[in-house]
């Protein structure tokens, strides 16, 4: 099974591009602007650049919003 950044904490990019349909340029913008707005975090380690959370509430934030409007 493939760990999520919202159950691990990290993720690896290639999960959100096969997640979402989207190309590895789209999603690492995408989390340049999270990084810039200070929502997540980056470490790199070698040739790996690895992304979590900040704040451990927007887990909650993000589960709130799913069971109000996607359930």
């Amino acid at each position: 099974k493939k760990k999520t950044l919202r159950k691990y904490g990290i993720a690896f990019l290639a999960y959100p591009c096969s997640k979402f349909g989207s190309t590895i340029s789209n999603i690492s913008q995408h989390l340049t602007v999270l990084r810039k707005a200070d929502i997540i975090l980056r470490r790199k380690d070698a040739n790996f650049m690895y992304y979590s959370l900040k704040d451990n509430n927007i887990v909650a934030l993000m589960d709130t919003l799913k069971k109000h409007f996607c359930e």
